[in-house]
């Protein structure tokens, strides 16, 4: 998951909307962030979906792109060099 734990300094962190049906929760969102290991930035949209029950965070579930956050942590081909 991208943050700051994980290595990430985000930049930007915005979220569009809340859209509550039934026990889930989905919230589209932007995210921005540069990798701190290679200097490269990462932009992607998320969603989270939240699922509740008994008044509790049950489960949650990231969707991303996880390609694009991988490519960015890999070093260039030139670096180093």
């Amino acid at each position: 998951m991208p943050g700051s734990a994980s290595g990430d300094e985000i930049l930007e962190f915005t979220q569009h909307d809340f859209i509550a049906q039934g026990d889930k929760v989905v919230v589209p969102s932007r995210y921005r962030a540069r990798i701190r290991s290679t200097g490269r930035q990462y932009e992607t949209d998320i969603v989270n979906i939240w699922t509740i029950g008994n008044r509790k965070i049950e489960k949650v579930a990231i969707y991303l792109d996880t390609a694009g956050y991988a490519s960015a942590y890999r070093q260039s081909a030139s670096a180093g060099t």
